[in-house]
């Protein structure tokens, strides 16, 4: 299940797609489009630096 961005910046929108073990992030207006894709942990290192954690 994706899920959108409750913010947007500048008109940019991303979605998040889990897919354990892998998070998939992607502009959500190219649907279809490349994606990142992290792993669990990498994607906690993220948001916790994103957090200031």
């Amino acid at each position: 299940m994706a899920k959108k961005s409750a913010r947007c910046s500048r008109g940019l929108e991303v979605a998040l797609e889990q897919a354990r073990p892998t998070v998939h992030v992607r502009d959500s207006k190219a649907k279809s489009g490349p994606a990142l894709a992290f792993s669990s942990g990498e994607w906690a290192a993220f948001v916790g630096f994103v957090a200031g954690k």
